[in-house]
């Protein structure tokens, strides 16, 4: 089954925000501490990923309490390499990275 890009990006950024909001212990409002998230990007002229970089810019990120440390990498494979080497929390590197790891017989979380 083939899934456009907009349907991909869509579930990919409810994902990350979903992920980010279950390690929160407080709600914004009731705490003033902001949950720092580090996320690896391919870009920063990937448009695919245009709206993690316009979430920190217009402070979406802070105003659910979080704190987004976007580190830019030269692709989605670099991404996923940085996440598995725990440099960053999460990367959004799309599914091809997932399929390399796959076929060279590393484990996929």
């Amino acid at each position: 089954m083939q899934v456009s890009k907009r349907v991909f990006l869509s579930r990919a950024g409810r994902a990350l925000w979903a992920a980010a909001a279950l390690g929160l212990i407080a709600r914004p409002g009731h705490s003033t501490d902001l949950l720092k998230v580090s996320v690896a990007v391919p870009g920063p002229g990937n448009l695919l990923y245009l709206p993690i970089t316009l979430a920190a810019k217009l402070g979406a990120d802070r105003q659910e309490g979080l704190e987004f440390n976007i580190k830019y990498m030269s692709g989605g494979p670099q991404a996923f390499k940085d996440m598995l080497d725990r440099n960053v929390d999460f990367s959004a590197g799309g599914f091809a990275p997932l399929g390399l790891q796959r076929a060279s017989g590393h484990a996929v979380l």
